[in-house]
């Protein structure tokens, strides 16, 4: 069932905060876990992302899943971990269509930083020859799909002046703080900012001592390697519009980085005051963020979610599945176990109609996007002048929009 994703959604929230306290716990001890672990989940996007069907938030989770991995391979080097890590990577690779890009800068990171031979590959060798299996789905996806999303005719998928516009929208709130951006928390981001000094700081300390030994040495060659690649993969993407409805969900990774940084910066400034005291500070700043969240006021301006939620309301209620749906989107209702088609095809069908005189479906029905000020169909919404339609569903879905759902009569 289409829930099912949902409910998967649902599911991983604790164990995202759960592998964010771990994580954090292993770097800097309990208290900037349970900072990182609030600050996670502060960004309302991240929660908005758990109620969806989305797989951004999959992968957001898979990701911290592979950096734990490997800060655990980097503490206690053993061939079972590098298994453990290897397999979380390939999990990771079948999630988005850019996942599969980071396969390689974590397998140079751990051949770099001699955490990877042969005497620990070894024992696992079979684990490692199923590899092609294990990224099958991805290849096939690639084969049929392409590695890049359609675009619009003349635009560019990737550009310098994407990054430039991306990451000036993504830190626009820093600069405007009356203004209304509810997608990502600006406190967090600006504590994030602040973490990364910190962090830089600590690892040019490492660089004078010479020392890329120490498992938090090469952690931190691996986080800076993958989030350096994530940041250019996204920022430099048409799509990654930071205060769009429709796109903020890509930052998710970009803000789980900077809420760990920001958790990092809470705890050492904090470190003379009371152990409360920071953590107080994380409570407060989730508190303020959730209501955003939960109100979901951001995504509600989605109209496409609006109209999909309605009528999967609908055609539950009909309680019927040998109908037949011809809409824009047929995807969104084969998942649902219906048969369904888009206009064009619709068209195409000389037979359809014959089909449904023979009740080789129940009914076939039709979902038309209508121009309020003229009660017309937009233009690629008109079927079938000669038959007779019965509305049996309408909603307005915009200024001068009304969705309708009409069974076409026999």
């Amino acid at each position: 069932s289409y829930r099912n994703a949902f409910l998967l959604n649902v599911l991983l929230l604790p164990v995202f905060v759960l592998l964010s306290y771990r994580l954090a716990k292993m770097l800097g001890g309990s208290i900037f876990a349970v900072v990182a672990a609030l600050f996670v989940v502060a960004h309302p996007i991240t929660l908005m992302s758990v109620r969806s069907a989305g797989f951004d938030f999959l992968a957001a989770v898979l990701g911290l899943l592979v950096l734990d991995r490997a800060f655990d391979h980097f503490r206690r080097p053993s061939p079972r971990g590098l298994a453990s890590l290897w397999l979380s990577l390939c999990l990771f690779a079948e999630t988005r269509y850019e996942s599969a890009l980071f396969i390689a800068p974590v397998v140079l990171v751990l051949v770099v930083v001699k955490s990877c031979s042969w005497s620990m590959l070894r024992p696992f060798a079979l684990v490692y020859a199923l590899t092609p299996l294990y990224l099958a789905p991805r290849i096939w996806q690639s084969i049929l799909r392409g590695n890049v999303p359609p675009q619009e005719s003349g635009s560019a998928a990737f550009s310098y002046q994407n990054f430039v516009n991306n990451v000036a929208e993504y830190f626009e709130p820093l600069f405007d703080p009356f203004g209304i951006y509810p997608a990502h928390s600006a406190l967090v981001i600006a504590l994030g900012i602040g973490g990364c000094a910190l962090w830089l700081r600590s690892l040019y300390g490492y660089a004078r001592r010479r020392d890329w030994t120490a498992p938090e040495a090469k952690f931190a060659i691996l986080v800076g390697t993958w989030m350096g690649s994530a940041a250019f993969i996204i920022f430099t993407y048409v799509w990654s519009r930071a205060q769009y409805p429709s796109a903020a969900r890509l930052l998710i990774p970009i803000d789980t980085f900077l809420s760990f940084a920001a958790a990092w910066a809470v705890t050492v400034v904090s470190r003379r005051l009371p152990p409360l005291a920071p953590i107080l500070l994380a409570v407060g700043v989730f508190v303020v963020q959730l209501p955003v969240a939960a109100q979901a006021r951001f995504s509600t301006r989605l109209t496409q979610t609006r109209e999909n939620a309605a009528t999967w309301r609908f055609f539950e209620s009909v309680r019927q599945q040998d109908i037949l749906i011809v809409t824009d989107r047929p995807s969104h209702f084969t998942i649902m176990g219906y048969g369904a088609m888009t206009f064009e095809s619709a068209r195409r069908d000389i037979h359809l109609l014959t089909a449904l005189n023979r009740r080789l479906f129940q009914d076939v029905y039709v979902i038309q996007q209508i121009q309020l000020s003229t009660n017309q169909p937009y233009p690629g919404y008109e079927n079938w002048t000669d038959r007779r339609f019965t509305t049996v569903y309408e909603f307005q879905n915009d200024a001068n929009v009304l969705v309708r759902i009409s069974r076409i009569e026999r």
